[in-house]
Parts: C-alpha cells; sequence; structure tokens
C-alpha cells in the first residue's frame, strides 16, 4: 500500500512539473569537422556547415530535453601527394539530422547534453583527384543514427556556444564499414 501511495505521489509532483514548464526555441549556426573512420582518411581534416532550429523545455532546475532539426555538411578529405603517392579523395555528405537529446543544467552558464541523432542522407558528392566519381560506385545508406554529447555555454539567457560531438552507431556504408565522427562547433541564439 506504501508503494503505491509513493508511486502515486511521485506521479502527481512529474505530472505537475511537466504541466508547468514551458517551451523555449530558437536557432544556430556554425560550422564542422569531420572524418569518416574505416575510409582510410585520417582526421578531421573536412570542414562543413551547419544550421537550425532547436525547441527544449525542463522539468527542473537540474534536467531538460531538447530537440534539434538542422542541416549538417559531413564527410573526410585527403589531399593529394604525388611524391608520396597518395590519392587526393573528398567526400561531402549533406545531412538533414534531428537529435533527441537529455540536458543536464551544471550552472546557470553551463549545461551538457547527451542522447541519439538521426540523419537522412540528402546528397552527396564524392571525388577523387579533383574528379567526380559516380555515385553508384559508393552504396551509401541513406540514413545515420549518432551518438550525440554536446557542451553549452550561454553567455546570457538567449546567446550561447556548443559544441557537439557526433559517432554513427550504424554503418553509412558497408565493406568497408565506414562511420561519421563530427566534432561541431555552433553560435545559438533562444528566442
Amino acid at each position: 500500500m506504501i508503494k503505491r501511495i509513493i508511486i502515486i505521489l511521485f506521479i502527481i509532483i512529474i505530472t505537475n512539473n511537466i504541466y508547468s514548464q514551458k517551451i523555449e526555441g530558437g536557432l544556430f549556426i556554425g560550422f564542422s569537422t569531420n572524418q569518416i573512420d574505416g575510409d582510410e582518411q585520417n582526421g578531421f581534416k573536412k570542414t562543413g556547415i551547419q544550421g537550425g532550429a532547436f525547441v527544449e523545455t525542463s522539468f527542473s532546475k537540474i534536467i531538460g530535453v531538447k530537440s534539434e532539426i538542422y542541416y549538417i555538411n559531413k564527410g573526410a578529405k585527403q589531399k593529394q601527394d604525388v611524391q608520396t603517392g597518395i590519392t587526393g579523395f573528398k567526400t561531402s555528405l549533406n545531412y538533414i539530422e534531428m537529435s533527441f537529446l537529455l540536458n543536464l543544467k551544471a550552472t546557470k552558464s553551463i549545461s551538457f547534453d547527451a542522447g541519439l541523432a538521426i540523419a537522412y542522407l540528402a546528397s552527396y558528392k564524392l571525388e577523387e583527384n579533383g574528379y567526380e566519381i559516380s555515385n553508384n560506385y559508393y552504396d551509401l545508406n541513406d540514413y545515420d543514427v549518432s551518438l550525440y554529447f554536446g557542451f553549452n555555454y550561454y553567455f546570457t539567457k538567449n546567446y550561447s556556444v556548443n559544441v557537439k560531438y557526433t559517432r554513427s552507431l550504424s554503418a553509412i556504408r558497408k565493406s568497408p564499414n565506414w562511420f561519421n565522427s563530427n566534432l561541431s562547433f555552433a553560435l545559438r541564439y533562444k528566442f
């Protein structure tokens, strides 16, 4: 009987907190540094842009949830080096991505995000030594599911900087397996 009362009180408290919270939103823009693990190109040499919108709500002073939808350019890049025989290669992957995140507030100006991002490959371009390769040559998956870890620093109530790292859980290409690895930086504005 005591367990039931505790569970009912817990549900009432949580439900009351959820209904009393407001949903906030905003926009962000930034850049990304990328690599594809498994493609034999090393380092975060491919840069790209990102931009989108987010919504968030808090359940308490410490815990909240956030969701983002955004465009992001990922891929890999290796410059050609004739002397060493290294082939130049560039992979440009254009994704529409949506994240589902748990947000933990460490202080008034610092918070952390963790969760999943699901991405749709809108378009891509592959180049070898400056020449475009047929898209049929590399069979890339249309979807990518990634782990997402982020850090937020708030300059003011409305402006913040976000640094995030995402890493594919699912291969974006099989045989050999390719996985996106991305480090991004963004300026955010909350309405």
